[in-house]
């Protein structure tokens, strides 16, 4: 590179314009971008305050908003940061700018870089004329500063605007400020007048019961204002209903029955409360019922178990029953109350919807299931169920042979065959008899092992022997079985009662015998008598007694 004082000179000034042209490109193009900002900003912000835009709106203006302040600070902010102009394009911008330089200003650049110039003398003495021929030209000059002051006048006047409207009203210039840059957030628009205190707020309500909402403007209440109440329950549709005017600022609104869980947010005069929750809370229920049964031991039943019952019990007497009780909601306490009895604390489970407690079937009654949850509400009108005590039916006996009046022999045996069932099972069993009508009964056998309890078979062989009995006894017969059950005692069951009458075997033979000789005798006479009357008849007829007739 060639040097020398006439060139140092030329491009210190080449150099010192470059700096200003590069400052005043950069400054220029900051101020394009805010003017580009504020143009925009204030518009949307104005615009916003007065019309309260939807969120599909906002988002659309912040979509504008960001993507025309990102071109813009690429074009007009890194763009001529990063735009560092060469000492030749600057030398070009002042001979451009002032022609009498006639060229000499990009020459003694060219030059002063052209390694090849051969004469050295020739070159210096160009520089010199031409150091000579800008003497006294400001190169700064070149530089035009007037679009920087008058986009920033621009830009001034932009922001003295925004300041304004700041200086107005701050509250509603941050509201909308907001409300643009986060579209998306739950931001309540501010309007004419500031809302006070929104009763009931966020707030849990009782499934059914009435909703009422109230709205106080802040500061002294006076001019009435437009005012509405906006519902988005759980199927998203929004619902909007007029407040009344009470006085004093107050607004007010009731909606009758709320059964499901909402969001509200209150607007008057433009101004919009944030969104309030009303959560809907249910009173507890029972939502299943598990029994466990534990059957008297002298029934031999096994423990029984159902998952989901209705509640009703039905059992033997003596049974005890666990109840299993799940609840739709967490609870503090569970009582069961028993008709005609005392009311009996249930258990609360480490899972806090599940309560347990026992009762007894010892008789037939109702209860029912009372259930308080942690919020303290109970469960309404709780259904009545009930306790049905079942009998322990009575054994059934059946004398199956003979099964009729009958006669034994005296000194043989009749043999007997007793059918006897029980739901429980037999304890006990008696054959039982009475000689006459007026003995006492006397009891002749009894069992008490059976292969099968609750379906029982006997077979006797009865004797009567001589020394206790005597024939043309009449014996009045019956068979008694008792069930297993302990309290209040066993069940009894009697059979049919039949009479058997006994007889002595060889004396009917004997009478028999003799029968027969006496009928043996009368047919003997019977036979003489028709033999003589055959006689008799001969003779009147002429014929030789015992002969023929000839």
């Amino acid at each position: 590179m060639w040097r020398s004082e006439s060139h140092d000179q030329i491009l210190f000034q080449i150099r010192r314009t470059k700096r200003l042209w590069r400052n005043t490109s950069i400054t220029e193009g900051l101020l394009t971008f805010l003017l580009l900002l504020f143009a925009l900003v204030l518009p949307l912000v104005l615009l916003e305050s007065l019309f309260h835009f939807s969120a599909w709106i906002r988002i659309a203006f912040f979509v504008i908003l960001v993507g025309v302040g990102a071109w813009a600070v690429v074009v007009y902010v890194f763009k001529p940061i990063l735009a560092i102009p060469s000492d030749e394009e600057v030398a070009l911008k002042i001979e451009a700018a002032f022609p009498e330089t006639s060229n000499r200003v990009i020459n003694t650049v060219r030059l002063g870089k052209d390694p090849l110039a051969q004469s050295r003398s020739m070159v210096g003495e160009v520089m010199i004329e031409a150091a000579q021929g800008v003497a006294g030209i400001d190169f700064d000059a070149c530089v035009d500063r007037s679009r920087c002051i008058k986009r920033g006048a621009i830009v001034g006047a932009l922001g003295l605007a925004l300041m304004v409207f700041f200086a107005a009203s701050p509250a509603r210039f941050r509201n909308a400020l907001s409300r643009i840059l986060a579209p998306t957030s739950d931001i309540p628009a501010m309007g004419r007048v500031a809302l006070g205190k929104v009763e009931p707020g966020d707030c849990e309500l009782l499934a059914g019961s009435d909703l009422t909402i109230k709205a106080k403007i802040a500061g002294k209440g006076g001019e009435e204002y437009d005012a509405f109440v906006f519902f988005t329950p759980k199927d998203g549709r929004k619902r909007g209903y007029p407040l009344s005017p009470e006085g004093g600022g107050v607004y007010s609104y009731t909606m009758p029955g709320v059964r499901s869980s909402l969001r509200y947010y209150v607007e008057i005069g433009g101004t919009e409360s944030r969104k309030y929750t009303v959560t809907i809370v249910r009173r507890p229920s029972v939502k299943r019922i598990g029994l466990s049964y534990r059957f008297p031991k002298y029934t031999g039943l096994e423990p029984v178990e159902v998952e989901n019952s209705d509640g009703a019990i039905q059992a033997v007497k003596g049974t005890k029953v666990q109840l299993r009780i799940e609840a739709t909601k967490d609870l503090r306490e569970g009582t069961v109350e028993v008709t005609g009895g005392k009311t009996k604390e249930l258990t609360v489970g480490v899972a806090q919807t599940i309560l347990t407690g026992g009762l007894t079937v010892d008789r037939d009654y109702g209860y029912r299931i009372h259930l308080t949850d942690k919020n303290g509400y109970r469960n309404e009108d709780p259904v009545e169920r009930f306790v049905t005590a079942l009998p322990d039916g009575k054994p059934t006996v059946v004398i199956h042979e003979p099964g009729k009046d009958s006669e034994a022999p005296l000194g043989g045996k009749m043999q007997i065959v007793v059918r006897g069932t029980d739901d429980f099972g037999i304890a006990g069993a008696r054959l039982l008899m009475k000689k006459g009508k007026t003995a006492e009964e006397t009891e002749v056998a009894n069992w008490a092992d059976f292969a099968d309890p609750k379906n029982v078979s006997i077979t006797y062989a009865w004797p009567f022997p001589k020394e206790k009995f005597k024939a043309g006894d009449e014996l009045t017969y019956w068979v008694e079985m008792v069930d297993t059950r302990p309290d209040p005692g066993p069940n009894t069951a009697t059979s049919d009662k039949f009479i058997v009458k006994l007889i002595d075997i060889e004396q009917q033979r004997r009478d028999q015998t003799a029968k027969y000789k006496l009928w043996e005798k009368k047919l003997q006479e019977v036979l003489k008598q028709q033999r003589d009357a055959r006689q008799q008849a001969g003779k009147l007829l002429g014929a030789p007694a015992g002969g023929k007739k000839k």
